[in-house]
């Protein structure tokens, strides 16, 4: 934004336009040239005073003429920039034309020698350029009051005492030139009349005629002088207009560069200086907003932080403190202002004594897991960081608390620890487990089941049923979480496990297998404990499955479960079942088969295709839980299964049915051999159709 010249206050002088004061020089060099050509000119002397008016006056009638024609659009249209050039060089030439026309009209009209003319027409350019330059000054003035005039202030710099200096040269000039013309003439007549004139009066028309020159010639510059005196007296009150408005605090002014003097340097300078201002208003500005927002936006830290904060000066007195920090403590009351020991006494003293030596020695103290007294004797668990705080040099200025509470963390742990590895329950809680959702994820999915549980617990009774299973869910849990699996639930009396979720440990297969065996193991033990207190035999069967599933919280935003759904779960479902079939305990899928890095002891049993499922899934029944006492003549007997198996998908029955016998003689309660012998013997009878492959359809979940 710049100045606006409109609210300067010009002088008379300076509101007049540039046509009326050329209409004035015109009107004044009438007068002072016919009196001049009376001088220089005998010719022109030997007219009456109307007669040379007269003359004098018809050329400067043509030049106002020429001039109101070509001033609107010559000069007043032109670039503001060049306006001021234009109306000298105009002024100067039409001065000139002035001239011209009276010497021509004194030659030709008046048939005077060529002689008598040329003076004239120097006079004139003498005058007129002192007019010009006035004129040229006004216009110049005026132009400072048009926003849109600017100079290049890069362009050379024209100093104002080389302005005067060059002034001073054309007024010496020019003077010396009349005076010398005057003196001429006064010479050249009082030759020509020795007889009628004395020197005593050409000596006396000689001074007349200087002191009208040097005079005239001493109120023309005057009056440039003025002129130029109130473009000077215009440049200051831009300047002082502008710092006035810079002094109120208004930095979007600027001063115009009008000029390539001083002035304009000044105004050039006063222009940096002025931006120079405003950008450090800027930057104060956005210091201050910086200060404000980082301290507004540290305010909202504190107050949005879960964990509570406390800070202390070098004296031990609070500084600042959060609203979690006032939760924590269990106190409403503003606490700002009191000493750490008025705080912090009786049991949690302790924390006093932290502040003590991290201000004593600039060193942080941490305790984890530790107990916060609070009012009426309750107790909160909290991680407590005493650190000591640093200024931007390093120097120490108080200590700060925070205090993180672990409450509601160590009763979820201790819960989730009931159902899954403490190392599971620690990389759970470290995630994000708190949203609904879920990630595939590749698993081996474990279910065990009660065999006979309904009829068990009608026999039992509700108590005895419930401690039964007390104790055998115990047992099973332990075992789980010890092969790095995590319990997912309980339904009734089976037992769902996940091995690989929420996060592997790529040996899932074998832990699965693993935790199966060594749950046929423990219930062996149990078992054998039981019998000796009289209770009844605890039978379970086994599945296993691995493959993708999803794995996340599942349920509402009130009440969800962290679990795992998909075909995988199904199908360890519905192996856990088939064991009834089958007369095994473990039974695996064909993909745990190929997880597992560890040698195990396992028979192919079927090739299956479940219910829901299209895809045949080979069948596994693990055995290194077994001995000689529940699995007698065991190598023989699965060697004769395994030739069994080979007849059996070779379609040969007969042959099938001969090695499943010999299975049965050596193993009698087999269970697998058993299923195999009464399907061989009723495809003997009844063959399948001519595509079948093989593949036992489970109808039943």
């Amino acid at each position: 934004m710049g100045l606006d010249l409109s609210m300067i206050k010009l002088s008379s002088a300076a509101t007049q336009t540039p046509r009326q004061l050329g209409n004035h020089y015109y009107a004044l060099a009438v007068a002072v040239l016919s009196y001049y050509s009376t001088t220089v000119s005998p010719y022109m002397a030997s007219l009456t005073v109307f007669e040379v008016m007269g003359v004098v006056m018809g050329g400067f009638i043509l030049i106002a003429c020429i001039k109101a024609l070509l001033e609107p659009w010559f000069i007043d249209a032109a670039n503001i920039n060049e306006r001021t050039s234009r109306q000298f060089y105009t002024e100067v030439l039409l001065y000139v034309v002035a001239g011209a026309w009276i010497t021509l009209f004194t030659i030709f009209i008046l048939e005077f020698p060529i002689s008598a003319g040329n003076k004239l027409v120097i006079g004139c350019l003498a005058f007129g350029t002192f007019a010009a330059i006035d004129i040229a000054i006004l216009r110049e003035r005026q132009t400072f009051n048009e926003a849109g005039y600017r100079v290049d202030s890069s362009r050379k710099t024209i100093s104002i005492t080389k302005k005067l200096f060059i002034a001073f040269c054309f007024i010496v000039s020019f003077t010396s030139i009349i005076m010398a013309m005057t003196v001429v003439n006064e010479v050249d007549y009082m030759v020509s009349n020795m007889e009628t004139i004395s020197s005593e009066h050409l000596w006396q028309n000689i001074t007349v005629d200087i002191l009208f020159v040097v005079g005239m010639v001493l109120l023309l510059s005057l009056q440039i002088i003025r002129s130029y005196s109130e473009n000077l007296r215009l440049l200051f009150e831009m300047q002082i207009s502008v710092l006035q408005k810079v002094e109120a605090g208004n930095l979007d002014v600027s001063v115009p560069i009008v000029t390539r003097d001083e002035f304009g340097e000044i105004a050039n300078k006063t222009n940096k200086t002025i931006r120079s201002l405003k950008e450090s208003r800027e930057e104060e500005r956005y210091l201050f907003e910086s200060v404000n927002h980082m301290r507004n936006y540290n305010e909202s830290i504190l107050k949005s932080l879960n964990d509570g904060v406390i800070t202390f000066d070098i004296d031990k007195e609070v500084v600042k403190s959060n609203q979690a920090a006032g939760r924590l403590l269990g106190s409403n009351i503003s606490i700002v202002g009191k000493s750490s020991k008025r705080i912090f006494s009786r049991e949690n003293r302790w924390i006093a004594k932290n502040i003590d030596k991290v201000i004593a020695e600039g060193v942080p103290v941490i305790n984890l897991d530790c107990e916060l007294i609070l009012q009426g004797g309750k107790t909160t668990a909290v991680n407590l960081n005493t650190v000591p705080l640093l200024d931007l040099n390093d120097k120490l200025i108080g200590a700060m608390l925070v205090f993180e509470d672990i409450t509601e963390e160590k009763r979820v742990r201790t819960t989730m620890s009931r159902y899954m590895s403490k190392e599971v329950v620690d990389q759970l809680l470290e995630g994000d487990g708190h949203k609904l959702g879920g990630s595939a994820y590749d698993v081996t999915v474990l279910f065990s089941d009660i065999r006979g549980f309904t009829g068990l617990s009608e026999e039992l009774g509700a108590r005895e049923t419930v401690s039964m299973l007390n104790e055998y869910f115990s047992e099973m849990a332990d075992i789980v979480s010890h092969h790095k699996g995590m319990l997912d639930k309980y339904i009734g009396d089976a037992i769902m496990a996940v091995f690989g979720a929420p996060f592997s440990s790529g040996s899932d297969a074998d832990n699965a297998v693993n935790a199966a065996i060594h749950m046929m193991n423990k219930l062996k033990e149990l078992n054998i404990a039981r019998k000796k207190q009289k209770l009844h035999r605890i039978d379970i069967g086994i599945g296993l499955s691995s493959g993708e599933v999803v794995v996340g919280n599942i349920g509402s935003p009130k009440r969800m479960d962290f679990t795992v759904i998909g075909d995988t779960v199904n199908l360890a479902s519905r192996l856990e079942g088939a064991n009834k079939m089958y007369g095994s305990q473990i039974l695996i899928s064909e993909s745990t088969k190929k997880g597992l890095m560890d040698k195990h002891l396992y028979r192919e049993v079927d090739s299956v295709r479940v219910k829901g499922q299209n895809r045949p899934v080979a069948v596994y029944e693990v055995l290194d839980f077994h001995d000689e006492v529940s699995f007698p003549n065991m190598e023989l007997t699965l060697q004769c299964h395994k030739n069994g198996m080979a007849a059996y998908k070779t379609l040969d029955w007969e042959k099938a049915i001969a090695c499943f016998e010999a299975a049965l003689k050596l193993t009698p309660n087999d269970g697998p051999s058993l299923l195999y012998l009464e399907r061989c013997q009723y495809f003997l009878h009844t063959p399948p159709i001519d595509d079948w492959d093989g593949v036992w359809t489970m109808e039943s979940k």
